[in-house]
């Protein structure tokens, strides 16, 4: 439901500047014809009720879905993400205490607002479909006594030679004559009625049966009632209503003929109700703005050409404005630098460039090395070894050339297209293809799932080509030149953050930030020396001196960079063990000939329940990560230890889908993330978990294993079942 109102509310925006656009064109074009209004406000009923929109470049509707960002990137509660105490084996980290961090720092998470905002609005929708109910069960029963009455009105059209009999239901307990019904109208007059205004009664309710204003009008009221919340349908449901009863009005006085204008408004004033509530289901003849249209009715003449062309054209622009969304990949859209909200932070990630831009020549580069490092150099590091850089070329032309692996006889060259920031490499022969995404200036990120298996390699790479290797764009300098100092200062800062080491933070920080992790009680200072600061709080973190046999360090992953921000997963351990993910997002620039952090935002990646949380937790998934308990962490066969020796403690870790929601920091309600087991056989060790995200849709899978035997505790594993024998 939170995804439907979520829905409901972005439409109400859209149509809200609809709305807006026929409110004005109705008082600017107040004396041309009332069936125009008609005609809006069904252009207005369609928006509200279609839940799609036709894409144009003449929209004038911004974009509705930054209430999305806001909702859906903003940290969740971690309530649902327990952490358990009571270390009992190490996992070769030190074994830290369980003080948690301050709990005001927590970020609390608009989905709860959501939820409380939904279900009010489901109650208001109640509220308001019942008092609908009320009221036409009410007249209903004050009808119910109606007596039918054959009454004969000469004159109905003009004339003094035709007659028309219609069949009437007249009644001592109504005010004034309306038509009432939905499968059988009925037009119902006061038994008080003079006999000579009987013929313009009759003939103003044949008019709304005629335009089906009895249908119209309760349809109108059950899209006020879905969107009761929207200040601006309340003011189209009653400009409706008024203009239901002009459009008549002009419609009699037409057929009749301007010398019975006078004795019409007589009638009108004569049937005169004062109401104070807002009508849900008769169309009366004397219910709305009788002043207005009494008005309305005396200075009726025929509009000019001018009004009648000018209520044309409104009713051309008026939806192709303000009935359509911007079409996506406009020049107004791939012109404007692109920007990621987090939280209240604002990072400019500057991801959209020309193809000139993007031409030059890239060497690979991992965030873990410290420089670029040409052939020879290799070569002299690793003696008779034969490494190598992959290297991409991309001329101002169009061709490029992708030297993976300059033995072989293959050589990858051809034409290549780019598309905001993506670049997409098709080889001459056409057999493969690559693609890369532009993740900054200078920038180039490998999407292996999105390119064909590289041609068979005959020699050993520097670093191995993967999904998410990034390139790095060569200056004219020579090549040996060390990577830009921006990079060289992220991977020193999340070094830094993950050892604790306040010296080093103090020295890279802002003012503002360091004030800002003061505030956090992320950092404190003793006696303003620096060799006196301490940073980091106790438990969980992301502890230091965690590398893998390649030295390449586990405990944090550059997702990616700019010349102007960066993106650092963090993996933070609690003591049970538990591994929890982190996400920061860093701005910087250059002071003084090096550059500083200018802001940061830690998101703290607890409760998933969304496709996007889940793919800013895990990027690449969890293979070759610290959330592979099994193979990577290390701490599977410690968690197992200690779930045999309280298993009451540890007990969602003995079933796959408690313990994927647990281990992947997943937020544990089924109505939001919902999760099923796929078995190969009732005593296979290894499944699938899928989750899926009820809130903005889409599903994942997830392998876990049963690594310790089939009274052990189940992991998350990057290998699933290719593992099996392994560990049987």
């Amino acid at each position: 439901m939170e995804k439907l109102f979520l829905d409901l509310f972005h439409r109400s925006i859209s149509a809200s500047y609809l709305i807006l656009a026929v409110l004005l064109v109705r008082f600017l074009l107040r004396k041309a014809p009332k069936s125009m209004r008609g005609f809006l406000w069904l252009l207005v009923g369609i928006r509200l009720f279609f839940p799609f929109s036709v894409e144009s470049v003449f929209s004038l509707v911004p974009d509705t879905k930054a209430v999305d960002a806001y909702i859906f990137e903003t940290e969740p509660p971690a309530g649902d993400a327990v952490m358990m105490t009571g270390m009992k084996q190490s996992v070769s980290q030190p074994a830290p205490n369980t003080d948690a961090p301050a709990a005001g720092f927590a970020m609390n998470k608009p989905q709860t607002a959501l939820i409380v905002c939904t279900k009010i609005w489901i109650a208001g929708m109640a509220l308001m479909l019942a008092y609908m109910l009320f009221s036409y069960i009410r007249l209903r029963n004050r009808v119910r006594v109606s007596i039918p009455t054959d009454i004969v009105v000469g004159g109905l059209d003009g004339t003094s030679d035709k007659n028309c009999s219609v069949k009437i239901y007249q009644s001592d307990a109504i005010e004034s004559p309306f038509l009432f019904g939905i499968l059988r109208p009925r037009i119902y007059i006061p038994g008080s009625i003079p006999s000579d205004e009987i013929p313009y009664v009759v003939r103003h309710e044949l008019t709304h049966k005629k335009r089906k204003d009895y249908l119209i009008k309760p349809l109108g009221f059950l899209l006020l009632s879905v969107y009761w919340f929207s200040p601006c349908v309340w003011a189209a449901y009653i400009m409706l209503c008024k203009d239901i009863e002009l459009i008549c009005d002009e419609h009699v006085v037409r057929e009749l003929g301007t010398e019975y204008k006078r004795a019409y408004s007589q009638a009108l004033l004569n049937s005169a109700v004062n109401h104070q509530t807002v009508a849900a289901c008769p169309v009366a003849f004397g219910e709305v703005s009788v002043k207005e249209r009494v008005k309305n009715v005396l200075h009726y003449k025929k509009p000019a050409f001018w009004l009648l062309a000018a209520a044309v054209l409104a009713c051309v622009i008026v939806p192709v404005c303000f009935m359509t969304q911007k079409k996506a990949g406009t020049p107004e859209q791939t012109d404007a630098p692109q920007e990621e909200t987090v939280s209240d932070k604002t990072v400019p990630m500057d991801s959209i460039f020309t193809a000139d831009d993007i031409s030059g020549e890239y060497e690979m580069f991992l965030p873990e090395q410290d420089e670029l490092l040409s052939l020879e150099e290799y070569n002299d590091l690793y003696g008779d070894a034969y490494l190598f850089t992959p290297r991409l070329s991309l001329g101002k032309d169009g061709k490029f050339s992708f030297g993976y692996d300059p033995a072989s006889s293959y050589l990858s060259f051809g034409d290549y297209d780019f598309t905001q920031d993506c670049v997409k490499a098709v080889t001459k022969d056409g057999k493969y293809h690559y693609q890369f995404t532009c993740i900054g200036n200078g920038l180039l990120r490998f999407d292996a799932d999105e390119s064909s298996d590289l041609h068979p390699s005959k020699i050993g790479a520097a670093a191995p080509l993967e999904n998410g290797s990034v390139f790095v764009r060569n200056s004219d300098a020579e090549k040996d030149e060390e990577i830009p100092d921006a990079a060289k200062t992220i991977k020193q800062w999340a070094e830094a953050f993950c050892d604790r080491d306040a010296g080093t933070i103090l020295q890279l920080a802002s003012e503002d930030v360091k004030h800002q992790f003061i505030k956090q009680d992320l950092l404190f200072l003793g006696g303003g020396e620096d060799d006196a600061a301490s940073f980091g709080w106790s438990s969980p973190w992301p502890w230091g001196d965690i590398y893998d046999e390649n030295s390449v360090a586990n405990n944090y992953h550059i997702v990616s960079m700019t010349e102007h921000g960066a993106e650092i997963l963090y993996y933070a351990w609690v003591s049970d063990p538990h591994v929890t993910v982190w996400r920061e997002q860093l701005t910087y620039e250059m002071r003084d000939g090096s550059y500083a952090i200018t802001s940061e935002a830690l998101e703290f990646m607890d409760g998933i329940c969304t496709m996007k949380e889940f793919n800013r937790a895990y990027p690449d998934g969890i293979a070759e990560t610290m959330m592979d308990y099994y193979s990577v962490n290390g701490a599977g066969e410690a968690l197992n230890n200690n779930a045999k020796e309280d298993r009451a403690m540890y007990e969602k870790l003995f079933e796959p889908e408690s313990a994927a929601v647990y281990l992947l920091n997943m937020l544990n309600n089924q109505n939001k993330v919902e999760t099923h087991v796929t078995k190969s056989d009732a005593e296979s060790n290894a499944c699938t978990v899928t989750f899926e995200f009820h809130l903005t849709g889409g599903s994942v899978d997830v392998q876990m294993v049963q690594p310790y035997g089939p009274d052990g505790i189940w992991l998350p594993h990057a290998g699933g079942a290719d593992m099996l024998n392994a560990v049987e």
